[in-house]
């Protein structure tokens, strides 16, 4: 079975309507999804991986080190840190899974007139 990680941009506190509907619903008929969310510890808990927030920008070495072999993932979809995108994509090259990015219009958007403003 081919393996999903999903880096979202919700901490681990929040009501993950979409990630439970679709990724940790649908979507684990067809592969071995992990998800990592951000919060205020560093953990593991079966294929939920929780971060702390200040790793952000680093996730795919924190992942890469502590929780994930790369050579074995398939598919990561980042969602709306077009920062944690960027990182992506010099693993991508690297060890050479598919890379998507999820924009949920009304939070990115909500962000960037904040910092227009």
């Amino acid at each position: 079975m081919k393996t999903l990680l999903f880096i979202g941009d919700k901490d681990e506190k929040f009501n993950h309507g979409f990630i439970e509907g679709v990724i940790n619903g649908y979507l684990r008929h067809y592969f071995d999804v992990k998800c990592v969310y951000f919060g205020d510890c560093e953990r593991a808990e079966g294929d939920k991986i929780t971060l702390l927030k200040s790793k952000r920008k680093d996730v795919f070495n924190v992942l890469s080190a502590n929780f994930i072999d790369f050579t074995k993932v398939d598919f990561v979809i980042v969602r709306n840190f077009l920062d944690v995108l960027l990182g992506g994509v010099k693993y991508k090259q690297k060890f050479g899974f598919k890379l998507y990015f999820q924009l949920s219009f009304p939070h990115f958007y909500r962000s960037y007139y904040e910092a227009k403003i």
